[in-house]
Formats: C-alpha cells, sequence, structure tokens
C-alpha cells in the first residue's frame, strides 16, 4: 500500500512539473511576442518619421 502512494505522489509530482513547464513556456512565448510587437512599433515609427531610412529600408528589402 505505502509502495502505491509512493508511485502516485511521484507521478503527481512528474504531472505537477511538466504543468509548470508548459506554463513557464506560454509566459515566454507572451514575452517574446511582446517583444517582437513591441520592435515593429518601433521600426514603424521610425519609417513614418525618417524618409531617407524608410527609402533606404525599401531600396536593401527589394534587392534580398
Amino acid at each position: 500500500m505505502l509502495r502505491f502512494l509512493e508511485k502516485l505522489i511521484d507521478a503527481l509530482a512528474a504531472v505537477m512539473a511538466f504543468m509548470a513547464g508548459r506554463r513557464q513556456a506560454k509566459l515566454e512565448e507572451a514575452e517574446d511576442a511582446l517583444g517582437r510587437a513591441n520592435e515593429a512599433v518601433r521600426i514603424r515609427a521610425r519609417l513614418a518619421a525618417d524618409p531617407a531610412y524608410r527609402d533606404r529600408m525599401r531600396d536593401q528589402f527589394r534587392r534580398k
């Protein structure tokens, strides 16, 4: 009976660790998405404010 309880506790601990890992991965994914969105906003603002930069980036993109 004790052996069964030990195995059950080990299984529950493994499930909890797995869920914590998934939660952490989702948090990191959300942080990455927020960082990409902030970067996109920053780039759009610079493109709108600086026509020379906009033209240079457009030419660079077309060359690729």
